[in-house]
């Protein structure tokens, strides 16, 4: 295995080598991905957007609210949302509750989020059908992100993709899956 120097190229196997050996921090440490794609975005057509399933998810625990009625309030329950419910979230979130780190929402309930705007849009919170997080099969909404589905977004001041991969805990097949 030749040296990590910083600056030189890798592929996976040694990168995730070159991270355990220099792992020196008394906490588990994340893994994350740092891309410069040269992408201008102030053209459409060079906008980053989409979102990845991770085989092994983040490593992070995820709280995730669902704004559904009827029906969907048991399934979303059943399906492990830390919270769910309409009108009565709503009121909760608009009252300051912001003790979650996904929100999901059925299509119906979008005109109800709509007032939400300023307290969930600086947060990154703010449902969306291209993320993922407005969606009629709820149950599946939530096992995704739950599994560690995360939202790339390219950052328009850096012309930088920045993701967390995982925990350097995990086994070395894992990191290289990821």
């Amino acid at each position: 295995m030749r040296s990590c120097s910083s600056g030189a190229p890798y592929n996976a196997r040694v990168n995730i080598h070159c991270k355990l050996k220099n792992a020196t921090a008394g906490f588990d440490e994340k893994a994350e991905l740092h891309a410069r794609l040269n992408l201008d975005p102030k053209y459409s057509d060079q906008q980053l957007r989409t979102t990845v399933t991770l085989p092994a998810g983040t490593g992070n625990k995820v709280k995730v609210a669902v704004l559904c009625q009827g029906d969907n309030e048991a399934i979303a329950r059943d399906a492990g949302a830390d919270f769910a419910g309409s009108e009565d979230l709503i009121n909760e979130i608009a009252g300051g509750m912001m003790d979650f780190d996904i929100l999901i929402a059925t299509p119906d309930m979008m005109p109800k989020v709509a007032r939400l705007g300023r307290q969930l849009g600086p947060r990154g919170l703010m449902p969306n059908p291209k993320a993922g997080t407005v969606n009629t099969d709820v149950a599946a909404a939530i096992k995704e992100f739950k599994m560690g589905k995360v939202c790339i977004i390219g950052s328009a001041l850096l012309r930088m993709v920045l993701i967390l991969l995982g925990r350097l805990l995990f086994s070395r097949g894992c990191k290289l899956r990821q």
